[in-house]
């Protein structure tokens, strides 16, 4: 009996190796001290911390394995890639006339077809979603060396009962501060 289950983990191990070969979205991010975070993006909760990039890569590994093991043995079929050749990078997108119409025209001011024109706003929006979290992560790392009795911004609106601006609102008041 025993050996079946040694077989047993023997094949699911190199179950996990080989999915893990997989183009998987592994991502690094300094946590503004000495350590690093990574993480596989499509692997919620999977993440790492290591003292060098490789020793954060080598610990993601590791974790890795044992969350995509744990998640197997929970019945769940592997997430697949971001990266997939599967993915066509296409997709259907309806907008409202009026939207069109403007975006259509935003578009042709500034001689780029329409495709181009949303997909750069696409791209700006993700580009400032990251930045936004970029900068609220250098700002906890700023709060954290705050004299004590310093309150932060978050610490003010907390008490006051008030939640942090949206990422949305955020994003709006930098292209605000951009155009100006």
């Amino acid at each position: 009996m025993a050996v079946k289950k040694v077989i047993r983990r023997a094949r699911a191990s190199n179950q996990v190796k080989k999915l893990l070969e997989q183009s998987y979205s592994r991502v690094l991010v300094p946590d503004g001290g000495e350590h690093y975070t990574a993480e596989i993006l499509e692997f919620p909760g999977c993440s790492a911390t290591g003292a060098t990039p490789a020793g954060a890569y080598a610990n993601l590994e590791r974790a890795a394995e044992v969350w995509l093991t744990r998640w197997l043995n929970d019945g769940k079929e592997a997430p697949r890639p971001f990266t997939s050749k599967e993915t066509s990078g296409r997709f259907a997108l309806r907008l409202p006339k009026s939207l069109y119409v403007r975006a259509s025209q935003a578009a042709a001011r500034e001689s780029v077809s329409l495709n181009l024109y949303i997909a750069n706003a696409v791209a700006e929006r993700v580009g400032a979603s990251a930045a936004m979290q970029a900068f609220d992560g250098v700002v906890n790392e700023l709060s954290k060396l705050a004299p004590r009795g310093a309150e932060s911004g978050a610490a003010r609106r907390a008490a006051a009962g008030q939640s942090a601006p949206s990422v949305r609102y955020r994003s709006e008041r930098m292209a605000a501060a951009a155009r100006a």
